[in-house]
């Protein structure tokens, strides 16, 4: 089993940076405080392996363009987020089957992003601001495989 974390305060000197005309932010976009991953294996019997692996990614700071367009003029705001937490979980099962001295099928499955751990507040339309996407990059999702080992 595997942990790690890290606890991180990036910030920019001085006034900070201008994110809109006049307003300065010190902490950096899209750099969490904090974050972490987990790996772990488990071979309860010879054939059998059991896998987790995680991430935790702690809240961060993203800006978000948000416009308007009419035929007289085009605003636009930007708008200071700060997103929530995200762990993101893996789990899989493989099992080996020999075929013959030194050949063996593995056959697995598993899901990833198990809590479905993504982001909810997504842009659409013609307007959206294709820039404001941020968590994991995949909602739940179920697999399957098998690999030849020769």
């Amino acid at each position: 089993m595997q942990l790690g974390c890290t606890w991180q305060s990036s910030r920019y000197t001085g006034e900070g940076r201008e994110w809109s005309e006049g307003r300065f932010e010190q902490r950096m976009e899209r750099v969490p405080d904090f974050y972490g991953y987990l790996n772990a294996a488990y071979k309860p019997v010879d054939r059998l392996q059991l896998m987790a692996t995680g991430t935790f990614t702690g809240p961060m700071q993203v800006y978000h363009s948000v416009g308007s367009e009419s035929k007289h003029s085009a605003a636009i705001d930007v708008e200071q987020v700060t997103t929530p937490s995200f762990f993101d979980l893996t789990l899989k099962a493989s099992y080996s089957i020999p075929l013959g001295k030194r050949t063996a099928l593995e056959i697995n499955a598993g899901v990833q992003n198990l809590f479905d751990s993504y982001q909810r507040d997504f842009d659409s339309g013609p307007e959206r601001d294709s820039s404001y996407i941020y968590g994991p990059a995949r909602p739940r999702t179920f697999f399957v495989g098998a690999k030849l080992n020769i």
